[in-house]
């Protein structure tokens, strides 16, 4: 029996995938002040490192998936 191989990031990388701004604004086809705005107003939940804004991959689909139901992102705040 064969296993396929892995460098040991796979599992990490399909499962805590982290968008930038850039990814994020082609993602949702808004400009960066309205992600500046999101994250300011709690809209969306990001991590910094280095200056730079990420973003789970699974909670924006979670947006995605929710916005589609409701038709605006505002409904999504993030739980502290």
């Amino acid at each position: 029996m064969s296993q396929k191989p892995t460098d040991g990031n796979e599992s990490f990388g399909k499962k805590n995938r982290l968008l930038n701004d850039e990814e994020l604004m082609t993602l949702f086809g808004v400009s960066k002040c309205s992600l500046y705005r999101w994250r300011k107003k709690e809209y969306l939940p990001f991590i910094k490192m280095g200056g730079t804004y990420y973003y789970s991959e699974k909670i924006i689909n979670k947006m995605i998936e929710q916005q589609s139901h409701h038709n605006c992102i505002y409904r999504y705040k993030v739980k502290k």
